[in-house]
């Protein structure tokens, strides 16, 4: 496989204060990342390996990607992965998984994805190579050989790790933001209007559910865009977006997270009095989980968390000058990373994990036995 050239490679390595903490010690500290590259996606494979893709803007065409091995303290970084675009058009890398130390996948728009076989050394560009405004969108995968990608160009599949992809929704007709499969044959989509699909056939075929249940409606906008789906188990699990309300003079976005836990039969809403833009949630287990969003009126993101499965959701830590745009979570290790809004260095939030709950309380719930209720 051929060797993309290093357009842009640098090492991040001062941790700032800690931006978010409790009585009980945990806590969010910020990593300069040296960049003003927006960043779509994070993804850890242990506590220790991950990365960080994303788009570094029309003068370094190509898209970059961000490499640690100390669990994000420091980062060494690559540009133009892709090749054959003109300065006249950003290529965005909106998704990365990797299955093993060695074989992983991005998901960019204009229908490209990559692929490496060496840990990220090399990537290769892999058919199918859509048009350009067929934008993959995310990817999931279940094992070390079954994924899927979700985008403008539908719902394509590999059975090879990734070396391979072929479209394999029937009608032809899905799109949407986020993707997340729980084996082999069941699998969720989310996307705009509100829409949410649930496939049981491997994603050939797939059902409109009607999941937005007892949401109400706010002023203007009633139909939600939903950005995030992630499972627990089979049972338990939640979807994250937001309820825009516009006028001629504002807009607000208020934050929207509903959960199921019977898989996907029934679907409750959680959260109440949020003002953010949510783009990312991921639990650790049943009971523990993140969610991430930014407010567009006053150029801030928070981190919102939750102990006993969203039925109290807290707001963990804020930072501002970031418009955080994806989340990963390894067992109690969470990583948040977006795009900056001020002219303040680039910053990825990391957490340091300890014993306890952080955040103010801003939703209680109704609790029952099982978490998230």
């Amino acid at each position: 496989m051929k060797r993309f050239p290093t357009l842009l490679c640098f090492v991040s390595c001062l941790i700032v204060t800690s931006c978010g903490s409790d009585g009980n010690g945990d806590s969010w500290e910020t990593v300069e990342l040296g960049t003003d590259a927006e960043f779509r996606d994070v993804f850890f494979l242990d506590t220790m390996n991950g990365w960080i893709v994303g788009s570094a803007g029309l003068k370094v065409p190509g898209g970059i990607i961000g490499r640690t091995r100390d669990g994000g303290q420091t980062w060494k970084f690559e540009t133009g992965l892709i090749h054959g675009r003109s300065r006249a058009m950003s290529i965005d890398l909106n998704a990365i998984h990797f299955i093993d130390p060695l074989h992983g996948c991005i998901a960019a728009e204009s229908g490209s994805i990559l692929h490496t076989a060496d840990g990220g050394e090399s990537w290769e560009r892999v058919p199918p190579s859509g048009p350009i405004y067929a934008h993959n969108r995310d990817l999931c995968f279940v094992d070390d050989r079954n994924g899927w990608i979700i985008g403008r160009q539908g719902v394509l599949r590999t059975k090879d790790g990734g070396a391979s992809w072929l479209r394999v929704d029937k009608e032809k007709k899905m799109d949407g933001n986020a993707i997340h499969f729980l084996d082999l044959e069941r699998g969720w989509v989310v996307g705009k209007f509100g829409s949410v699909h649930r496939t049981e056939d491997g994603g050939v075929t797939w059902k409109k559910i009607e999941a937005l249940g007892d949401l109400e409606g706010l002023d203007g906008d009633d139909i939600p865009t939903l950005t995030s789906v992630h499972f627990a188990d089979e049972n338990h699990g939640w979807i994250a977006g937001y309820l825009r309300e516009s006028t001629f003079e504002e807009q607000h976005d208020h934050a929207v997270i509903i959960h199921t836990n019977d898989g996907g039969r029934t679907w409750k809403h959680q959260l109440d009095g949020v003002e953010a833009l949510l783009k990312s949630i991921r639990f650790a287990d049943v009971k523990r989980g993140w969610a991430v969003g930014y407010n567009v009126n006053d150029s801030s993101s928070s981190v919102l968390h939750t102990e006993d499965g969203g039925r109290n959701w807290q707001i963990q830590t804020t930072i501002s000058g970031e418009k955080l745009l994806a989340l990963d979570v390894r067992d109690d290790h969470a990583w948040a990373v977006g795009d900056r809004v001020l002219k303040s260095s680039q910053r990825l939030l990391r957490l340091v994990p300890s014993a306890g709950v952080g955040g103010r309380d801003i939703n209680q719930g109704v609790g029952e036995s099982d978490p998230g209720e």
